[in-house]
């Protein structure tokens, strides 16, 4: 069985960690739970000493990865944990849930008429007329006509939060439906990463990114707009993410606290959809609680978010309106 390389490119390991602590800091189960067993710093110092690590705590990680910006040894703390998640799994599940793979593709020939091809996640992919939205958007502003791919990947996304291996039937499938193309747009980050990995010579951006990057888009918020990023696409582009979105709210004026927004993930607790067997009261991780959190103290009329999830999460806690970038900007001339 082929699993994802995650062991690929990293110079620095648990071994380089000498406890500093601020991945704990950062770590939004750690400002919930105060149990460093949720950390990488835990599961660093753990493996330093030869213990074994704590399932429940690697499980709880919501991989947002407001850690590994902090690091001051450059430790790829991602893929540490995607990696010991996977050990885990490979050595405890039930072998008939070892492999995940998704049924067969039979329309991703259709990929190939496009140059750009987008990947929407779950969330995306269930909202019809979004995605819809999303498409029109997108191909307003480009110089090549933008398509939906017919093999989004979500079942390669699943397996890699779970730490199920992926059939190499099944990789290969999915690569072959997109690396014809010149250019990927993604939706969810944790897919983006491996597909850097899987295809290092394709260009790769994230929705988020991109649609926030249209020039059109500041003139649409106002001071009474909280903004809402994406954080797992903010997280794993740190430096470039930061100076991009203090642009946008300069220029547009809107409430953006990205100090806060790294940390309070709304959608963490959807990592788990991915882990059906892990039980719901060992779960030490409220989205609604980081909703909040985000809210507090805020005089706004309407929010603005990039990730279909992170809306939905927030209109459980809010009556404010609220906008998915691709909303905004669909009426764009």
């Amino acid at each position: 069985m082929l699993s994802f390389n995650i062991k690929a490119n990293v110079a620095k390991t648990y071994s380089h960690c000498y406890g500093c602590g601020l991945c704990t800091l950062v770590c939004p189960v750690w400002h919930q739970s105060r149990d460093v067993l949720c950390t990488p710093h835990g599961h660093a110092k753990a493996m330093q000493s030869g213990g074994e690590i704590n399932v429940e705590g690697l499980f709880n990680c919501i991989l947002c990865g407001a850690c590994e910006p902090v690091c001051p040894e450059n430790i790829n703390l991602m893929q540490m944990i995607l990696e010991l998640r996977q050990n885990v799994t490979n050595n405890n599940a039930n072998p008939d849930c070892k492999s995940l793979s998704d049924k067969n593709h039979s329309n991703q020939n259709k990929n190939m008429s496009h140059k750009i091809l987008l990947l929407a996640d779950k969330a995306l992919l269930e909202h019809t007329t979004l995605l819809d939205q999303t498409l029109k958007v997108l191909n307003t502003s480009s110089s090549s006509s933008v398509g939906q791919a017919q093999d989004n990947g979500c079942d390669i996304t699943q397996a890699l939060q779970s730490g199920f291996e992926i059939s190499p039937q099944r990789l290969e499938e999915f690569l072959n439906s997109v690396k014809s193309a010149k250019k990927l747009i993604v939706s969810d980050c944790l897919l983006k990463r491996a597909l850097q990995q899987w295809l290092p010579s394709m260009k790769i951006i994230s929705l988020g990114y991109l649609l926030s990057s249209r020039p059109g888009v500041q003139n649409k918020l106002g001071a009474t707009d909280l903004y809402i990023i994406e954080c797992r696409s903010y997280n794993a582009d740190f430096e470039r993410m930061v100076a991009h979105y203090n642009q946008l709210k300069q220029r547009s004026g809107c409430q953006l606290n990205l100090d806060l927004q790294r940390l309070a993930m709304p959608t963490g607790s959807i990592i788990y959809e991915a882990k059906p067997e892990f039980p719901s009261d060992k779960i030490k991780f409220d989205a609604g609680k980081q909703a909040q959190w985000i809210l507090q103290g805020l005089s706004i009329e309407r929010i603005i978010v990039e990730s279909v999830a992170d809306g939905i999460a927030m209109a459980k806690v809010t009556n404010k309106p609220i906008v998915q970038l691709a909303e905004l900007l669909s009426n764009e001339s």
